[in-house]
């Protein structure tokens, strides 16, 4: 997902706890629908 994004694992992690990128968090990983990130980017509502 980062490098789909071209960010860094860091910065997507931090994104993502804050709710600015759609993830989900599973255990102690983040994961990651590559559609949902598609959406986001297109600005779509997901």
């Amino acid at each position: 997902a980062a490098e789909l994004l071209q960010l860094s694992t860091k910065t997507l992690k931090r994104l993502s706890q804050a709710g600015r990128v759609p993830g989900r968090r599973v255990g102690n990983q983040w994961r990651f629908s590559r559609q949902a990130l598609m959406d986001w980017l297109a600005g779509k509502d997901v």
